[in-house]
């Protein structure tokens, strides 16, 4: 969406446009649960969330000076409720250091590059669910398993040997490849 697009529904949400209103959710409603999921919350509490941000951007609308920044606004008080709502639940003490990279404030990483990055990581999902079980737990083992075992620890656990590894991985990505291009010719 481009920014004079952007701009012109905040403007008519501002004049009191419902069509304008459902356009905008629809522009902000993924960008809302994306950053209330990957911060770890339920569906609940992403349903809170979600309808505490939806009620600040309503009654905030007419503040807003720069619309074409309101994907930006959204995601910051996105971040700043999933913050508070840790805080209200006492979960202050869990999120050490580690815990607050959960809220990036970086420019480098926008709102909807972390929908589209959600967004291919689901198709991912998907398209894993679709393999045979052993394609999906050899895939898993070599690519998405912390621990990232070596071919002699994946070839004797899968009980084969060493040498077909590589093809089988080849064959099992090709085949991962060809369901998630299906999936984007048909999106």
């Amino acid at each position: 969406m481009s920014d004079s697009s952007l701009r012109h529904i905040v403007t008519r949400c501002q004049q009191g446009d419902d069509d304008a209103w459902d356009k905008l959710m629809n522009i902000v409603t993924p960008i809302i649960f994306s950053i209330c999921r990957q911060s770890g919350l339920n569906s609940q509490e992403c349903f809170d969330v979600f309808g505490q941000v939806s009620y600040k951007l309503v009654t905030h609308i007419h503040r807003i000076s720069s619309p074409n920044k309101t994907v930006a606004y959204v995601a910051t008080t996105t971040r700043r409720m999933v913050a508070n709502f840790f805080r209200a639940s006492k979960f202050v003490n869990y999120l050490d250091s580690d815990g607050m990279s959960l809220f990036p404030d970086s420019p480098s990483e926008r709102p909807d590059q972390v929908l589209e990055m959600n967004r291919r990581i689901e198709a991912l999902k998907t398209a894993l669910l679709t393999l045979s079980d052993k394609e999906k737990e050899l895939i898993t083992a070599l690519f998405l398993e912390n621990s990232r075992p070596d071919y002699k620890a994946i070839a004797k656990r899968f009980g084969i040997p060493v040498s077909s590894i590589g093809p089988t991985r080849g064959r099992n990505l090709t085949k991962l490849r060809r369901i998630l291009e299906k999936k984007t010719k048909r999106s």
